[in-house]
């Protein structure tokens, strides 16, 4: 053993100089190609993990600018049907009669049609706990407040489809005939005289258009949600939020504005 000890000491007392420079500079390039290996591993996984965030963010902006426009497609929609209900009852209240082109699908007004807006990427994204991996708080805020106004919605809608129905099927002052080469192959057809003098079917139709109204402002909501949830991830990618068929509207423009400038 002791042998074996003084070989090592013999090897180490015949470096030179030299020798210990050489030996010094090649543990100082092992040691920075370690260092160089983990930094490279540690930039590749950060480029990675970048680009992921990159791809995610341009498949929200996607789903994002087209439930902005899908959204104003249903607000539009039913806007329309609610402002001729709003003006019957107005008339009715002030106890007029409308003519029969003011009588828009009463048929129709006991409905809340479901709201189903572009959802396969942020379901994904949800469903598989990466919410929390976005690393912009704002695009997170954003999202999990679009989710939380889109459930609140539904929830109302289904609450309010148990509703007391405005006309009881059967009733004699009240027909539905079908057209099928019309717009619209649905064309109801009443008794307007009868259901003018009934006080009942006027008071009902007041509780029936504030119920739309109230869905329409929660649909309004909504919408202004989805803008600022699109206006964010464009801001995070340093762009401006679109819908598939162009630039926002002057009301969605707005809005987006505030939190892009």
């Amino acid at each position: 053993m002791n042998g074996f000890f003084k070989r090592i000491g013999d090897a180490f007392r015949s470096l030179t100089p030299a020798d210990w420079a050489l030996q010094f500079v090649r543990f100082v390039a092992v040691v920075a190609g370690i260092l160089i290996a983990f930094a490279l591993d540690g930039w590749n996984s950060n480029r990675i993990e970048q680009n992921r965030q990159d791809r995610q963010l341009e498949r929200l902006a996607g789903e994002a600018g087209a439930t902005v426009e899908y959204l104003r497609s249903e607000l539009d929609a039913r806007s329309d049907l609610l402002l001729g209900w709003q003006r019957l009852a107005i008339a009715l209240g002030n106890d007029r009669c409308p003519a029969p082109d003011q009588w828009p699908g009463l048929h129709l007004i006991d409905r809340f049609p479901a709201v189903t807006p572009p959802s396969a990427v942020s379901d994904e994204l949800i469903a598989s706990g990466g919410l929390a991996a976005l690393d912009d708080p704002h695009v997170r805020e954003a999202l999990a407040s679009y989710r939380a106004r889109l459930d609140f919605f539904r929830a109302e809608g289904r609450a309010r489809a148990t509703t007391k129905k405005l006309i009881d099927p059967g009733d004699p002052r009240f027909a539905l005939d079908y057209e099928p080469s019309a717009q619209e192959p649905v064309i109801a057809r009443y008794n307007r005289g009868a259901l003018c003098r009934d006080g009942a079917f006027r008071d009902r139709l007041v509780l029936a258009v504030r119920d739309q109204q109230q869905m329409a402002n929660e649909l309004s909501y909504l919408l202004g949600d989805s803008v600022r949830l699109c206006a964010h991830i464009a801001r995070a990618r340093g762009e401006r939020c679109t819908s598939p068929s162009g630039p926002l509207g002057s009301e969605e423009e707005a809005i987006a504005a505030a939190i892009t400038q």
